[in-house]
Order: C-alpha cells, then sequence, then structure tokens
C-alpha cells in the first residue's frame, strides 16, 4: 500500500483542516470567555450552545442532499468563507464599534451552524474520493492525529494571547484559518464531487433516500446506532464531570487541568498508533476493543478519589473514543457508495448530533436530583449495553460488508414494516 503521504490532495486537505481545527480550539475557548465578559452568565453560555445547535439539525438533511447534487469543494469553500465573514464581525465590532453586543454573539453563532451544518455534509463525503479504499483507515488515522493536535494546542495558545490581545481579537486568528483552509481547497486539484446525475428528485425524496439507504445497510445502522447511545454516554459524563472533581472531591484547579487533559492525550495517542494496530489486527477486533475500553472510565472515575487515576481514566477515554472513530469512520465511507455519501452521512450526523443535547440534559437533571455516581453508573451501563449490541448485530469488516441495491423509495417504504408497525404498537 502506498503511503498517503505521497497523495498531495491529501496533504492539502489535511493541512488545510489541521490549522482550521487549531482556529477552531481558540475560538472555543474565546468565545465562551467574550460571553462570561459581556453577561457574567453561565446560562446565557448554555444557550448560545443550543442556539447554534438547533439550525445545524435543521439544515443538515438539505445539507446532505446538496452535498451529493453539487461541487462538494465548492461548497467547502462558501462555508469556510461564510464563517470567515461572520466570525469577522466580532473584531470588527471591538475596533469600530467599541463594544460586543450578546445578540451579535447569537447572530454569528448561528450564522456560523448553518454554515457547519453544508461544510460538515460536503467534508465527510470528500476524504473516499482523495484517496483509495485500502487507505481509509490511514488516512482517517492521520486526519484524527491532526484534529487531536489541534485540539490541544489552539486553547493553550488562546490561553496565553489572551491577555495581551482580548478576546474578541484573538478570534482573527481562526479567521486566517477558514483563510488558510479555503486556499488549500482551491489547490486540490481532484473533483470529489459525485457524478452528476440526469434524473432531479424533489429535495424531499432525495432526503428519504439518505435516510432509508443508513436503515437499509446493516452495518452502517449498527454504527449509526452506536453512535447515538455512545453520544448520549459521552455527554453526560462530560456535564458531571467537572463537578465531581471540583465540587464532590474539591481537586485543585491544576490537577483539574492534569485530568480534563487527558482525554486530548488519549485521542492523540491512539490516532498515532492505530495504523500500527490496523497491521497487526481485523478492524472488527479493534472496534470491539475499543468499546470494551470505553466501558471502564466511568466506574474508575467514580470509584476513586485519586486524581491521577482518573487522569488514566480519561487518558483510556480519548484514546478509545478516537480509535472508534477512526475505525467506524472508514467503515462507513468504505461501504456508502459516492453519490449518497452526502445524504447519508447528514443522516448519521443529525442522528448522533441530536443525541447530544439528550445526554447534556439527562446527565446535568440526573445529577442534580441524585448525584454524580448514578450518572456515571448509567452511563457505564450505556457503554456495556453498546459492546453487547455490536456483538449481537456482528460489525463487518471493509472486505465483507455489503452495499444494497439503489434505494426505490415507493417500493422500500411501503416494504418497510417497521415505520407502521411502530405506529400500531404505540396506540
Amino acid at each position: 500500500m502506498s503511503s498517503i503521504w505521497k497523495n498531495k490532495d491529501f496533504t492539502l486537505l489535511i493541512s488545510g483542516q489541521t490549522v482550521s481545527t487549531f482556529g477552531s480550539g481558540i475560538s472555543s475557548f474565546a468565545i465562551p470567555w467574550l460571553i462570561l465578559e459581556i453577561t457574567g452568565s453561565a446560562l446565557q453560555m448554555g444557550f448560545v450552545i443550543a442556539a447554534g445547535l438547533i439550525p445545524y439539525l435543521l439544515l443538515s438533511l438539505p445539507a446532505g442532499v446538496w452535498a451529493d447534487r453539487y461541487n462538494r469543494k465548492h461548497l467547502m469553500m462558501l462555508s469556510n468563507l461564510g464563517k470567515l465573514l461572520l466570525l469577522l464581525l466580532i473584531p470588527l465590532s471591538t475596533l469600530f464599534l467599541k463594544g460586543i453586543s450578546i445578540e451579535l454573539i447569537y447572530f454569528v453563532r448561528i450564522g456560523m451552524s448553518f454554515c457547519d451544518a453544508i461544510f460538515d455534509s460536503s467534508y465527510g463525503a470528500s476524504l473516499p474520493n482523495i484517496v483509495n479504499k485500502n487507505q481509509l483507515k490511514q488516512a482517517n488515522s492521520a486526519m484524527q492525529t491532526g484534529i487531536a493536535a489541534s485540539t490541544i494546542i489552539g486553547p493553550a495558545i488562546a490561553g496565553i494571547l489572551l491577555i495581551k490581545l482580548g478576546a474578541s481579537l484573538l478570534l482573527l486568528i481562526d479567521c486566517a484559518t477558514y483563510l488558510l483552509s479555503i486556499i488549500s481547497l482551491m489547490m486540490i486539484k481532484k473533483d470529489f464531487s459525485p457524478k452528476k446525475s440526469q434524473k432531479k428528485n424533489l429535495m424531499s425524496k432525495d432526503i428519504a433516500e439518505g435516510i432509508l439507504y443508513v436503515w437499509k445497510q446493516p452495518t452502517v445502522r449498527t454504527l449509526t446506532i452506536l453512535a447515538f447511545f455512545s453520544n448520549i454516554s459521552n455527554a453526560a459524563i462530560s456535564i458531571v464531570l467537572l463537578y465531581r472533581l471540583k465540587v464532590e472531591l474539591n481537586i485543585s484547579p491544576e490537577l483539574i487541568g492534569i485530568v480534563l487533559s487527558g482525554i486530548s492525550v488519549g485521542a492523540l495517542s491512539a490516532s498515532l498508533l492505530s495504523t500500527a494496530l490496523g497491521k497487526k489486527f481485523n478492524m472488527k477486533k479493534i472496534m470491539y476493543f475499543s468499546l470494551f475500553v470505553q466501558i471502564i472510565p466511568p466506574f474508575l472515575i467514580i470509584l476513586t478519589k485519586n486524581p491521577f487515576v482518573m487522569a488514566s481514566a480519561t487518558v483510556l477515554m480519548g484514546s478509545a473514543g478516537v480509535l472508534w472513530n477512526i475505525y467506524a469512520e472508514s467503515l462507513r465511507q468504505s461501504i456508502i457508495p459516492n453519490e449518497m455519501l452526502g445524504r447519508a452521512g447528514a443522516s448519521i450526523k443529525m442522528v448522533s448530533s441530536a443525541s447530544i443535547p439528550m445526554g447534556s440534559s439527562a446527565g446535568g437533571a440526573l445529577g442534580e436530583l441524585f448525584g454524580t455516581l448514578v450518572v456515571f453508573v448509567l452511563s457505564g451501563s450505556i457503554r456495556f449495553f453498546n459492546l453487547l449490541l455490536a456483538v449481537k448485530m456482528n460489525i463487518e469488516d471493509i472486505e465483507n460488508a455489503e452495499t444494497p441495491n439503489k434505494v426505490n423509495i415507493e417500493k422500500d417504504f411501503k416494504a418497510t414494516p417497521t415505520l407502521e408497525g411502530r405506529s400500531n404498537n404505540l396506540k
């Protein structure tokens, strides 16, 4: 197998996205800081995050259709340009209007969410068109390494520069990284758009094809269900972990930082090791192993008061999560046909994204009512259920996974008993 690093288009894609993720890491630090400066309210910070999630969910499915109809590279470039211009409004307001309103933050967040939905649908379909099928695991591993490194470095640099520049002007760095990402996409020669179909369907029909494809393909359906439950567990843990460390155990801020950084350290380590693991073990074994390891951290965190043991738990959490993401994404990309990548990917993304607020709200409510012990035990139990579900549904390797025949909406919806059967069961 030839090295992906000899592929110029891939190096341009990973360079642009790594730089862009670095910039996003800075913004993820600067924008919450700005919200607290303006309002002094953690509740407002939650509202801004929620306000950004709703447009993403609403636009995800139409964006998937556009990714399968139009030039994916152009959609990605336009999305990044939109995010650049929206984000630029904040530092410009600081420089020329002498102040930033919370309304402007909401406007920028909502607008960027629309752009993210369009970008993600096209980006998820790009990699299988740039590298060969047998290079997908190596390529996804490299992409995850860049993301993990940028996620660590971005907020760290933001913290250092905050005192000198201020939170608002920090966003100029993210604007610059979006520009670099656009340039890198312009330089990619290979076309990663689907072949144009002469037949144009209604938007609703194309959306239905994507949803039905995900449901009909056994391995893709299983991966989507596992992602749904996994995100519920992850979101619940993220809500109560800091509370356990700070309030229940009264651990110092320095040690809390070490515990929380374990997730990023684990993610980076796993992304670096995943290619070597792939040479020794088959995909199915690695995916089952990562699901098994994910069960351990919630119980380890609740059973110990030692911050260093907790840090080892978060390292396990980050490494197992990224390992799963690399192989699950590679498997999905190898199965889903190019002309369906946008719609099917958007359907999967919508399901997985919708599960995050469900987990966050459930984790917060249960933690408030019953304490963090209940949340961690339930999260660990969900992960155990995921492992059992994966074994029962028998995840297939790339070489053995089958792609269903072309979806026929009229025929397949009438032939699918679950749609009507479930409604009858609810009566």
